[in-house]
């Protein structure tokens, strides 16, 4: 219960005026104001309240998702490691601002459907970290601050599922082919992040007729950087699926076009259809090209 204590004492025999009841009023104090004394309508701003400063004054248990208003936090606001670790903030709970993850000893618990980056300290640096689902399998992303040879930085994709006429020639001799030679088939373009990384393309055609080939042309040059063909023979029907796969170092951060030219050595072919042009398996096959961006 609160105590109050009177800002005046009078003696026995003292006169009381005025000023000496104003005293013992406005002077007086409340103390040991415990929580049954605050009406639950108090309705205390929390202006009033000091900043809590002391550490593990508040429960882990305590936060939830639905209670901890994330857009609130920003990264400058965590004053030390393990001020805020994925054990003490559950779910998905949105975006901690600022560009800093702190570094903890351990990879955060993940669920069957969870991921999650961490940072950890490898010999005196702090490297990026992911760790995937309940196996709780770590991948390390980062060397020396940097992405791990290997890495694929970005990969872009043109799939084509419908029939196409391919009526220019590509003659199968021992020069190289050029933009003019066969019909311009599937193109992709990418912007490399590094000049440094490699691009790494995969194209895969069905094509229909006998004698096909396709040939790859990147930007800079009408000249092919790769070719592949084929030879199927006489048969009513013909087609087969030709594959293609093209390294080369990024050179630069500009945009590259990749562009696949196919036909036949002479004659009209069809893209995703036989030699008649009829389509296969009811318009789920393809013909695609990706590329992918690889730290090297």
């Amino acid at each position: 219960m609160a105590t109050i204590t009177k800002g005046k004492t009078f003696t026995a025999t003292e006169q009381v005026t005025a000023a000496k009841l104003h005293q013992l009023v406005d002077s007086a104090t409340i103390s040991g104001i415990i929580n049954a004394d605050v009406g639950a309508s108090a309705a205390i701003a929390d202006t009033k309240l000091a900043q809590i400063t002391t550490a593990n004054k508040v429960a882990a248990g305590a936060i939830t998702d639905a209670a901890l208003n994330v857009a609130a936090l920003t990264c400058d606001s965590v004053a030390s490691a393990g001020a805020i670790t994925a054990t003490t903030i559950g779910g998905t709970v949105g975006t901690l601002t600022g560009g800093l993850l702190m570094t903890q000893g351990t990879a955060p618990t993940t669920g069957a459907t969870q991921g999650g980056l961490f940072t950890k300290d490898v010999g005196g640096e702090a490297e990026l970290f992911y760790v995937r689902e309940s196996a709780g399998t770590e991948v390390q992303i980062t060397s020396d601050g940097v992405l791990n040879s290997g890495a694929v930085v970005q990969v872009v994709n043109t799939t084509v599922k419908t029939v196409a006429t391919l009526a220019g020639d590509i003659p199968q001799d021992n020069s190289v082919p050029t933009s003019s030679e066969g019909t311009l088939a599937l193109s992709r373009t990418i912007t490399p992040t590094s000049a440094t990384n490699e691009l790494y393309v995969s194209v895969k055609i069905l094509i229909g007729g006998d004698g096909p080939a396709m040939h790859l042309v990147k930007t800079g040059s009408a000249n092919a950087v790769a070719a592949v063909a084929a030879t199927l023979g006489t048969g009513a029907i013909n087609y087969t699926t030709l594959t293609l796969d093209y390294y080369v170092a990024a050179g630069g951060t500009s945009e590259i076009t990749f562009e696949v030219y196919a036909g036949l050595t002479t004659g009209t072919a069809y893209l995703n259809g036989d030699s008649a042009g009829t389509q296969l398996f009811g318009g789920v096959a393809s013909s695609s090209i990706t590329v992918m961006e690889i730290v090297v």
